[in-house]
């Protein structure tokens, strides 16, 4: 729940609203111009661009519930949606393949929340 709260918070869905056209249109270029010289690497600069800044904000929404509530119960929560997995193995590809352009993997935030360091660490 702090996790969403910080979305709020800090605007990331004002974000997200700019930059899925934004990633859909650089697609749809990187499809249509590949004969232009250097159209692909900035496309694919851009959609780079596109997923780490995502990804750096779900970092920082984990890492603002972790203060609120403590690395320990952030990392069960965490821990509890991996645990929570047990679908087929198509099933997780097909939605870690829908969900891996906006959000690092659950691994990844679960050691995020557990190392990252900051004032007032519990």
């Amino acid at each position: 729940m702090e996790h969403e709260l910080a979305d709020i918070e800090r605007g990331d869905s004002r974000t997200f609203v700019i930059m899925a056209p934004l990633q859909a249109g650089l697609i749809v270029a990187s499809a249509v111009l590949p004969s232009l010289p250097y159209a692909e690497a900035a496309i694919l600069t851009v959609l780079a661009a596109c997923t780490a800044w995502p990804w750096w904000a779900e970092l920082a929404c984990g890492s603002a519930a972790a203060r609120r509530c403590g690395r320990a119960t952030s990392a069960t929560a965490l821990s509890q949606l991996l645990a929570g997995q047990g679908m087929p193995l198509l099933t997780r590809l097909l939605q870690l393949s829908a969900t891996l352009r906006t959000h690092p993997p659950l691994r990844l935030r679960r050691s995020w929340t557990r190392t990252v360091p900051w004032a007032g660490a519990r």
